[in-house]
């Protein structure tokens, strides 16, 4: 039986490299880029880049596989297509985390019957995905404690360029570069609102206190918008409860 079906891999192997020489060329598109500095790979931003991945690649195909390669220290290393398991990790001195590798590719929809070796079940999946398939798109993320790397292929150039932004704003968010930057920006922003609101009253009423003061003494000299917002106390202001400083 096995050798039966070994003949029928071979005649089936053998005619699929002929019914792919004589297709045309499938051009593709791919996108890479290394994005340096240190990652924060935690639960939160794992699950956001698994999220992206499937969301990209159920776009293409029903049919895939996201596999994780995790690397830990003293060399050891396993893949799994479970996020659980490396969510699990506690990530201790013994056990630390060195890399993760995250790959999603297209996974032929066939059934196996009988004994295959690994390699002739990885070309044969090849050969059928080349005739399910001629975009056959595929994403690949490497990340370490240096920074991380990713790819993306595919025949759709529109489809690999909008993965690739998603991709890009993603990591870059992780890096601890990128989150100091939009703590900046958060900041800037707070400041600019207040600023917006606290000094265009403030001119207003320091303006009408000044005249005022000139109504009583005309050499009344213009008064700093900080000494009237916090050394000043206008009696207008204190009278409906809008103080706006300690000294006359």
């Amino acid at each position: 039986m096995i050798n039966i079906l070994l003949v029928l891999f071979i005649v089936f192997h053998f005619g699929t490299r002929q019914a792919l020489a004589e297709q045309k060329p499938t051009m593709k598109a791919i996108a890479e880029e290394e994005i340096s500095g240190p990652i924060v790979v935690d639960e939160k931003n794992v699950r956001k880049l698994t999220e992206i991945l499937r969301l990209r690649m159920s776009e293409k195909t029903e049919h895939f596989r996201i596999l994780y390669d995790v690397k830990l220290k003293n060399n050891f290393y396993y893949a799994t297509e479970s996020l659980d398991v490396v969510l699990g990790e506690e990530n201790t001195s013994a056990r630390k985390i060195l890399s993760l590798n995250a790959s999603a590719t297209v996974v032929p929809n066939i059934l196996y019957q009988g004994a295959l070796t690994p390699e002739q079940r990885l070309s044969l999946e090849e050969s059928i995905l080349n005739l399910q398939s001629a975009e056959n798109p595929k994403i690949n993320i490497a990340i370490s404690d240096v920074g991380a790397t990713y790819s993306i292929s595919g025949a759709d150039r529109d489809w690999v360029l909008s993965t690739q932004v998603d991709l890009s704003e993603r990591i870059i968010n992780m890096t601890t570069s990128g989150r100091y930057f939009q703590y900046g920006m958060i900041t800037a922003f707070v400041i600019f609102v207040i600023l917006i609101i606290w000094i265009p009253p403030s001119i207003m009423f320091r303006n009408r206190y000044d005249n005022k003061m000139r109504e009583q003494n005309q050499e009344y000299e213009k008064t700093s918008l900080f000494r009237y917002t916090f050394r000043l106390k206008d009696p207008d202001l204190d009278s409906s409860g809008l103080g706006s400083g300690h000294d006359k």
